[in-house]
């Protein structure tokens, strides 16, 4: 997370007070208290965006406002799903910048795929050049490739060095789009060795997954969990194997 993150981890007041009090036991929960100090809505903060211009400009409800946002969005995801699956770019592009940066393209780039790997790859370079689009959608559509893409029986095997070609691309690109916080850097890091790994290029997966490995090993966070396994995938690295073959 690229910002400061406060815990009452002794007493636990706040946890009490609002997550508690509010009947809320999963996190990120978000509360918007009104200018008269009274909580004017609870909920994902991934969605508040509508409820939070109702509660500022006094427009109504918040709840309603998160529903017609909600169901606007749906209408737009639908309408985008039709236009990928037509192979209509232009259509596509046109909608993606409207939605939020939450919103995954993994999906739409698999469908694009299935018309034409020359139009899924098209519409990942219009991704690249659009500076609205997040890291984690880039790294959706890296895990589309790697992990959904790789085998499909319709796919030339020149056409999937194409797609893994492009997933580097798209992980270096991620990089530039990435937070300061940690965990960013560590799933560019982790999503660059993958597609290094599928493109054959074990020995730049190696230099990726070796700068993961360094992050983890100079963090003030516990990765004991995870260092065991980064390691052994290093090492498959420098032998010269494919370890992603062995997790799925």
């Amino acid at each position: 997370m690229a910002y400061n993150v406060g815990a009452d981890l002794r007493d636990k007041r706040i946890n009490n007070a609002w997550m508690v009090a509010s009947n809320n036991h999963f996190i990120p929960t978000a509360f918007i208290v009104d200018r008269h100090g009274k909580v004017a809505w609870i909920g994902s903060p991934f969605v508040m965006d509508a409820a939070l211009t109702a509660v500022l400009t006094s427009s109504g409800d918040p709840a309603k406002a998160v529903a017609t946002a909600k169901r606007k969005e749906d209408a737009t995801l639908r309408l985008l799903e039709s236009a990928a699956k037509r192979g209509d770019l232009h259509r596509v592009l046109s909608m993606v910048d409207t939605l939020p940066d939450s919103v995954s393209l993994d999906t739409t780039y698999g469908q694009l795929a299935d018309v034409s790997v020359a139009l899924a790859q098209s519409f990942a370079q219009a991704l690249i050049r659009n500076p609205k689009v997040g890291m984690w959608q880039f790294l959706d559509i890296i895990s589309c490739i790697v992990f959904n893409r790789s085998n499909v029986s319709h796919s030339s095997p020149s056409e999937r060095r194409q797609e893994f070609a492009l997933a580097v691309q798209l992980a270096k690109t991620a990089q530039t789009r990435a937070d300061p916080s940690e965990d960013s850097h560590l799933a560019c890091l982790q999503y660059l060795a993958l597609a290094y790994e599928k493109s054959g290029d074990l020995p730049a997966a190696a230099h990726a997954q070796q700068a993961q490995i360094e992050l983890m090993q100079h963090s003030k966070k516990d990765y004991s969990d995870d260092l065991p396994s980064a390691k052994k995938q290093l090492a498959a690295y420098l032998a010269g194997k494919f370890p992603i073959l062995d997790r799925h």
